[in-house]
């Protein structure tokens, strides 16, 4: 996916989407498209306000996990890949954060859904 220059920060891609089974915790892969693009769109929206300090011209990039329920609560995120900045990644976490809860235009057929989420951070 190209990104545009003008935003000083962009996601790489579309969150990627891990359904889990909250009662036997075995993973299996579901169909979630539709979901990963209303996430990617509410993270642009919010990115446009939040506009971090960068020190230097690398784009920097941080990956979250986010549990959220079939409702569309967020009930946990951490960062599992740090851009080596705990300001960015906290950054990172408070944007995911920010973007819950949601109103979801399909049923999830999971008592929840483990996301991946990446988000990167540039001057460009």
């Amino acid at each position: 996916m190209s990104e545009p220059a003008a935003d000083p920060v962009q996601a790489d891609q579309p969150p990627a989407l891990a359904a889990t089974q909250a009662d036997s915790g075995t993973p299996s892969r579901a169909d979630y498209s539709w979901l990963q693009q209303m996430i990617f769109r509410r993270l642009e929206d919010l990115k446009r306000a939040s506009r971090p300090q960068l020190d230097d011209f690398r784009p920097l990039k941080v990956l979250v996990k986010a549990v959220v329920s079939q409702d569309g609560r967020l009930l946990g995120s951490e960062v599992i890949k740090s851009s080596g900045l705990d300001r960015i990644d906290q950054e990172a976490v408070a944007l995911v954060q920010r973007a819950f809860p949601m109103q979801f235009d399909r049923t999830i057929d999971r008592r929840q859904i483990v996301m991946r989420i990446p988000i990167s951070y540039s001057r460009e």
